[in-house]
């Protein structure tokens, strides 16, 4: 099987299949670039570096830990265990991507992702998907509705986290944690295409972690077919933190939508503790070049907006 590598730098969603570069149009939060292999593994502890766009390759550009552009990163950033780092840019780049042996796996000429000196974390669907706000003091994350199961705890965890300061963290002692479902409906398009990720780790692989959509009509009223799955595992959950992720269709009659998950699940009777943090859900605009194609050969020509995409094919 090959291997595919992909990114997340502000807007834009890079991967590389095979020698062939698939982008897509991605709003997501915090411009956390991710690298990922083709077996659903992570990049982690790889690397990229980014230079003036001059197809050299030999004189670093910097970029930048925030948005306001105010602390640089180092010329060669390491990415961390999830294949991740925190990265802003501003005008052209030239990148070089390598995996943790130091292969280079791939380089990339004059990336532009806009300038982003007015990027904020609107872009994420979900509020509160850091679990950082508790203007109520109690020990609680605002924006999400927690409903627990018989024995448990469950509360804001300010000492084991990846995203900010704190994660949401759950205790089962056999019946289950809890579940917390965002409290805010955000808009969806039928036909259209979410990507998710969050982070997640388990004292036990074998607590049932579940997490889903919810989905609702123009009303705000569940449909006959309420939810999707996004993650459903009982036997393999990770022990240290991990990002999982992937995407979603909405549903044809689906308007609305949240995420709710299982800290957990209470049909599960092992015990043990959950942490949640940085839950993400984000439109998905694709656009996908192959490789020395010429647009004039392209098998197929959609438009692009939302969820849609074009491809160039090489016919040769």
């Amino acid at each position: 099987m090959g291997q595919r590598i992909c990114w997340y730098i502000y807007r834009t969603r890079l991967c590389l299949y095979n020698g062939r570069i698939k982008i897509a149009k991605h709003i997501f939060l915090n411009t956390k670039f991710q690298s990922f292999k083709d077996d659903g593994s992570v990049n982690a502890s790889g690397t990229v570096a980014f230079y003036e766009p001059d197809g050299a390759f030999s004189t670093f550009k910097t970029t930048f830990t925030d948005s306001t552009l105010g602390t640089d990163n180092s010329n060669t950033i390491t990415l961390d265990s999830g294949g991740r780092a925190d990265i802003w840019m501003n005008g052209d780049y030239d990148a070089i991507l390598k995996d943790s042996d130091g292969n280079t796996i791939d380089s990339i000429e004059k990336l532009n992702p806009e300038t982003v000196s007015t990027v904020s974390n609107a872009f994420n669907l979900i509020i509160n998907g850091s679990m950082e706000a508790d203007t109520d003091n109690n020990s609680l994350p605002d924006s999400w509705d927690i409903t627990e199961f018989t024995g448990s705890t469950n509360a804001v965890d300010s000492t084991t986290q990846t995203h900010g300061n704190k994660s949401m963290k759950f205790t089962s002692i056999g019946n289950g944690g809890a579940t917390i479902t965002s409290t805010d409906f955000f808009e969806v398009k039928a036909g259209t295409t979410l990507s998710w990720a969050f982070d997640l780790k388990v004292t036990d692989a074998g607590i049932r972690i579940l997490a889903q959509f919810l989905w609702y009509d123009a009303s705000k009223v569940a449909l006959g077919s309420p939810s999707t799955d996004l993650y459903d595992e009982a036997t393999a959950n990770p022990t240290s933190f991990e990002n999982i992720n992937g995407v979603v269709a909405v549903p044809s009659t689906a308007l609305y939508a949240k995420f709710k998950f299982w800290g957990a699940h209470s049909s599960d009777s092992t015990s043990g503790d959950v942490h949640l943090d940085d839950v993400v859900a984000t439109k998905v605009n694709n656009l996908e070049i192959v490789k020395g194609a010429d647009v004039t050969s392209a098998a197929a020509l959609n438009p692009i907006g939302e969820g849609n995409y074009f491809d160039v094919t090489d016919t040769n």
